[in-house]
């Protein structure tokens, strides 16, 4: 064998092997918008002084806020799920909100927001900008800053 074959051999292993790195690395870290359901529980939480009705809309209307689109909500059951798209410095996010009434004047919300891709990129998260929008929009405080994971934090990486 001469040696341009073997180099051409040499690369075309090494770009398949490559490939499939990327491919299962890829694989490996992609989430569906279902994986955050089962984080229920383990989100960031917050009781509003508001009613169900009102907190409920503030919750969907803060869904609608920047590069968030509400996929799937569903009243009765307090659920609403969203996630953003591909953008340049990130995979995406799947975001899922649980609005639950504590008593007829307080409404609990947790929200979950993780990477739709491997962690690596800015992983944002979600969570802290949507309970802001519910307090605005309710016009009462809402969670302190440091109640929600910021950006690349550990929590966000799962």
């Amino acid at each position: 064998m001469n040696l341009e074959k073997y180099r051409r051999l040499v690369v075309k292993k090494l770009l398949g092997l490559i490939c499939g790195i990327l491919v299962t690395v890829l694989l490996a870290g992609c989430r569906n918008p279902q994986s955050v359901l089962k984080l229920e529980g383990r989100g960031s939480k917050w009781t509003y002084a508001a009613a169900y009705a009102p907190t409920w809309q503030a919750a969907l209307n803060a869904c609608h806020v920047g590069e968030v689109q509400v996929t799937t909500q569903n009243r009765s059951n307090g659920l609403i799920q969203a996630m953003t798209t591909l953008r340049a410095e990130s995979w995406g996010e799947f975001v899922a909100v649980w609005v639950r009434p504590v008593t007829p004047q307080s409404t609990e919300v947790e929200v979950v927001s993780r990477p739709a891709g491997p962690s690596g990129l800015i992983n944002y998260s979600w969570e802290q900008p949507i309970h802001r929008s519910i307090a605005a929009e309710l016009n009462l405080p809402g969670p302190p800053e440091s109640a929600a994971p910021a950006l690349n934090s550990p929590r966000n990486s799962h």
